[in-house]
């Protein structure tokens, strides 16, 4: 691709989703809409799958606050993601 073709193609996700002080993830928003929806529809499914496991850990009552803490800072990074791919979606179908 020319330089030209990539100016505003790119948008990077939100400071949560980078785990690192520079923006290293980016939504590719030209990319087909169905795809950009499967992806955050994906994130959303993996953050209810994890919220499950969690409502399992927490009535498993053996002590483990910290494996839920750990499921919980996952499903907050994938839901950021999955509403910054979203938000994405919705930039591309506004009339300019």
């Amino acid at each position: 691709m020319k330089q030209a073709e990539t100016q505003n193609t790119f948008r990077a996700m939100p400071s949560f989703s980078q785990g690192a002080s520079d923006d290293i993830m980016f939504l590719r928003t030209d990319a087909n809409q169905e795809l950009i929806y499967d992806s955050a529809t994906y994130r959303l499914d993996a953050v209810r799958k994890l919220l499950d496991f969690a409502s399992t850990i927490s009535t498993d009552k053996s002590g483990v606050s910290s494996d839920v803490s750990m499921v919980t800072d996952a499903a907050g990074i994938l839901v950021t993601d999955a509403m910054a791919i979203l938000d994405g979606l919705m930039k591309n179908r506004r009339p300019q």
